[in-house]
Order: C-alpha cells, then structure tokens, then sequence
C-alpha cells in the first residue's frame, strides 16, 4: 500500500468517525438543561475533536503486522487501479486542503494585523486581571491590551493568558466579569481546541459536518464558560448578565475563528442569556459522574474509529482482488545438474574446503520467510531494487501436491509470477526501480505451510 492510500483511507476513517459522533452528540445537545449536562456535552465536543484527528488507520496497520515477519492478505498490496486511484483522490484532497488553508490563513493574518495595533492597558487593569488570575490559580503573567477597533473582549493566546479589551472606562464590577471569563477560556484550553479543529477543518474540507463542529466549538465554549463564571465566588450571576446585556447594545464585534471573545454575535448572546435564565439545576457539577460519561464517548469513539478501520482495510482488499494485473512467467528448472570434481593429491589425500553459506548468499540482500495459506496470500516487507538486479526465489511447499503461485509486486502494482509445487526456484529480472514484494499464493482449500527464501543479486 502506498503512503497516499494510506492517508487518503485514514482521512476518510476520521470523518466517518466525526460524522456519527456529531450525530450523536447532536441529540444528546437538544437535552441538556443543566448545568452538569452543558458541562457535558462541552467535554464530549472537545473530545469529539480530538478523535477526529487521531490516527486510527495507522494503528491498525502496526497491529495488523505478523509476529513472523509477512503480511496476510491483499492489504499491503497494490494495482494499477488503486494506485491511481489513491493519487487522483489524494491530488483533489490536497488540492481542497491548500485552498482552504490559504483560506483561513488570510482571515487569520487580518486579524493578527488588527492584533499588532493593539496597545498595553494602564496599569490599574493590569494589576487587577493579576488579582484575578491568583484567585483563579493562574500562575503565569496576565497581559492585558486594548484597542479601539474591538467591540468585545477576547483571549489572544493559549500560550499565555493575553486578554484583548475594547478601549475605555470599565467599573470594578464589569472589569472582574470580563477578565474572569476569559482567563476560563485559558485555564479549558478553548482557543488551542478552535485552532486544532480549524486544521481539522482544513483536513476534512470535503466533509460539511466539520464546519459545523467549528461553529458549535464557538457556541458551547461560550455557554459552559458562563456557568463557570457565574460559579465563580467573587462572580454574582444577575452582574455578569448586565455586562452580557451592556455588551449586547454595542453591536456586533469582529468574528474570529480561532480567539474565543465574551460575545461575537447577537443572536449567540441571547441563546446564552436564555440558557443562563432556564437552567433547571443550579447545584455544583456533578465531576466524576461527568467524566465517566466522557471517558465513555472517548472509548466509544476510539472503538468505532478501529472498526471503520478494518472494514475500510476489507474494502481495499476486496478492490486489490478485482483489480489484479497478473502476469505468469514460466518457471525455471528445479532439477539441475551438478558437477562436482575430485582432485587426488599426490600423498593421495583430499583436502576439503569449508566455505560459509553466508558468503555465498548474503542474507543482508535477501530474507527468510514461512507461513501457513488456505486460500490466502502473504507478502513480505518491501524492498528496494533497481533496473537490473534479479530477485532469486526458492520455496517448498508442505503438502508437495498442492500447487501454489510465487512472485513479486512492481511498483506500478503488476503482479509477476510462476506456479508450481513441492519445490520452486525462479529468478526475476528487474525491470522497474522501487519498492518490490515477494508474495506466496495458495487459492486452493487445502491448508499448505510454506517455507522459502529470496536474494537480490546484481
């Protein structure tokens, strides 16, 4: 399998397991009323997109790999199809990710622009947001900027807590409520999961449901981080919804994509306002009952993605089975003729000359292989041959009257081969540089161990 195949299977594994977990966790979304559940469903998203990135196809085939050195199976196979298959859709693929990369990179190089503008508030704000962080645990130093070209407070930095303030004069009350939400936006890591799902985005751009997962990060991250403000001690709920309000009457801010920001657009802040009021349970979260859930859509998750994985891997060898270019060669002799000559000394004794089988045949450019098929396949790792070189192949066969088939892969996915049974030696002529297999091929029903060796000779 190609390094593209690859990628382009495993991208297609992680948006399938994007696609049903956002299913699910769009019904369970529709339930929520209390707190402890918005903590929930917050959790499950940012777990959503983590599982979304992993590299489940990769991990299978590590698994998939035997304990005697030969792969099972067409998987590790290749054909003129599959081959251009997997590049004309890893070309479009790269195609949409390099447009929706520049895409985004230049709404993000806006904003860093208007970023540059912005200039170090006074040191009064300065040393309360400091106050705030060290009743919030916060240890590293809060930065807090201003500008007037923003409507809305916003965090600049999962790095470091950096907070951007729309310029002006802000009561002790207002300022508290700002700065706590958004150092909550850095102590859960928001902004570092928006800019992991923005690559995701990039990744999936094929995928509508990634966009949608986007905007639903923008969404949730706001709503669990008021109820953890309005939780906060130093926090009274019926202040942080005038700061809300007072926030609203101002217009829209800009719409980032990566910078979580107390309030972005209007019809987001009255969901929030309404999901504030309508809460059914005011009582302290309920942690380990919330992580418990998690850990199970993470598992869950995890299980489907490995699923997708070998059913994915079935498809392809079912499509390598189709598609298979063979081409038969005819075998070579296994009986040969050996010559072997005596030379008597004149003291009529013999001397005898002990050579290492190692310095006939090098095992470095070649190697050992066995397995067991019934109506299978096994493939060694690839190697690397050039124009010229020949592979020379022996194999027996255990029982001696099942006939099997003994060849190479090419790199241009033909498959090259000879058939017969007991014992068989043939040498193969390179004539393409790359990556080659040997493979063994048993299609009868009778089980058949096998054991052979192959060497590269120049």
């Amino acid at each position: 399998m190609e390094l593209l195949s690859a990628v382009t299977l495993n991208n297609l594994i992680c948006s399938l397991v994007g696609t049903v977990l956002y299913a699910a966790w769009s019904l369970l979304e529709k339930r929520t009323r209390t707190e402890t559940q918005i903590s929930l469903i917050y959790h499950m998203l940012h777990i959503l997109v983590i599982l979304m990135g992993l590299p489940y196809f990769w991990v299978f085939l590590c698994g998939r790999h035997e304990v005697d050195g030969v792969w099972s199976g067409n998987l590790m196979s290749q054909t003129p199809f599959t081959i251009f298959a997997s590049r004309l859709l890893a070309g479009v693929w790269a195609a949409g990710f390099l447009w929706n990369l520049c895409r985004y990179g230049a709404e993000i190089y806006r904003y860093r622009r208007l970023d540059r503008n912005l200039l170090e508030c006074r040191a009064s704000v300065c040393d309360a947001a400091a106050c705030i962080a060290g009743q919030m645990h916060i240890r590293r130093k809060v930065l807090v900027k201003e500008s007037y070209a923003l409507l809305s407070s916003e965090l600049g930095s999962w790095v470091r807590p950096v907070i951007h303030l729309p310029a002006g004069q802000y009561d002790d009350e207002s300022l508290t409520n700002i700065v706590t939400h958004e150092l909550l936006h850095y102590k859960n890591g928001d902004k570092f999961i928006r800019e992991l799902m923005l690559i995701q985005a990039c990744f999936h751009w094929f995928n509508p449901v990634s966009r949608k997962i986007l905007n639903q990060l923008k969404i949730w991250d706001e709503y669990h981080c008021d109820f953890e403000t309005c939780r906060c001690g130093h926090i009274r709920q019926n202040s942080y919804c005038e700061t809300l309000f007072h926030m609203y009457q101002l217009g829209e801010t800009r719409k980032s994509l990566i910078n979580p920001g107390f309030y972005e657009e209007k019809s987001d802040l009255r969901r929030r306002l309404e999901k504030m009021m309508n809460q059914e349970n005011k009582k302290k979260t309920n942690r380990l009952r919330t992580g418990a859930l998690a850990l199970v859509f993470a598992v869950s998750g995890a299980a489907m993605g490995f699923m997708a994985s070998v059913g994915m891997a079935k498809a392809y060898e079912k499509v390598v089975e189709t598609t298979i270019v063979a081409e038969e060669e005819t075998a070579d002799s296994t009986e040969k003729k050996e010559y072997i000559e005596y030379t008597i000394m004149p003291d009529d004794t013999v001397e005898w000359n002990y050579v290492e089988m190692d310095e006939i045949m090098p095992l470095q450019d070649g190697d050992i292989f066995s397995c067991t098929l019934k109506n299978s396949s096994s493939r060694t790792d690839s190697f690397n041959v050039s124009i010229g070189q020949e592979i020379s192949v022996s194999v027996s066969v255990v029982p001696k009257n099942v006939e099997i088939k003994v060849g190479i892969q090419q790199p241009n996915g033909v498959w090259r081969y000879v058939k017969g049974s007991e014992l068989i030696n043939h040498t193969f002529k390179v004539t393409q540089n790359g990556a080659h297999r040997v493979y063994v091929q048993n299609d009868s029903s009778t089980e058949v161990n096998v054991f052979g060796h192959y060497v590269i000779t120049d």
